[in-house]
């Protein structure tokens, strides 16, 4: 098993907002385009015939400032959904984690560790926020893409 560099990682990936920022040396760090609360739940089965997502809300972020290019979302605490600005695609001979940054750890905002297999694609995340709020603007960079290559032999 190798892991991937960030230059590999970003060929998962469409739709960046700043590959000088985003790009790391072992990593993409992935961002916030959207933020939905989650309205009625969804429904899973065994066979897949009786599956329905959860029915979702788009929360509109708003600006601090009239000036302001981009705007903030105040989340209280719950369970939200995010929207990544990129598109991801895991391809053939590869696998990608996706967890949380240190950042937004910090900031008292936890996603489940999410393992894609070659196909598969993301673009929303669970999203939990602690009981004291979290605040988010736009295009905020939240979580880490990696990737591993599977090794021939």
């Amino acid at each position: 098993m190798n892991f991937c560099s960030g230059r590999e990682i970003a060929g998962f990936a469409t739709g960046l907002v700043s590959e000088e920022h985003q790009v790391k040396p072992y990593g993409l760090e992935l961002t916030v385009a959207k933020v939905f609360i989650v309205k009625k739940e969804g429904d899973i089965d065994f066979g897949g015939s009786e599956e329905k997502e959860a029915l979702i809300e788009e929360l509109e972020p708003g600006k601090r400032s009239p000036g302001d290019k981009y705007g903030w979302w105040a989340l209280t605490s719950g369970e939200y959904l995010i929207e990544y600005n990129e598109k991801i695609e895991v391809p053939e001979g590869c696998m990608a984690i996706i967890q949380t940054l240190q950042r937004t750890l910090k900031a008292g905002v936890i996603h489940p560790t999410v393992v894609l297999t070659p196909g598969e694609k993301v673009r929303k995340m669970l999203l939990q926020v602690g009981k004291s709020g979290f605040n988010i603007k736009e295009n905020a960079r939240v979580s880490l893409l990696m990737g591993i290559k599977a090794v021939k032999g």
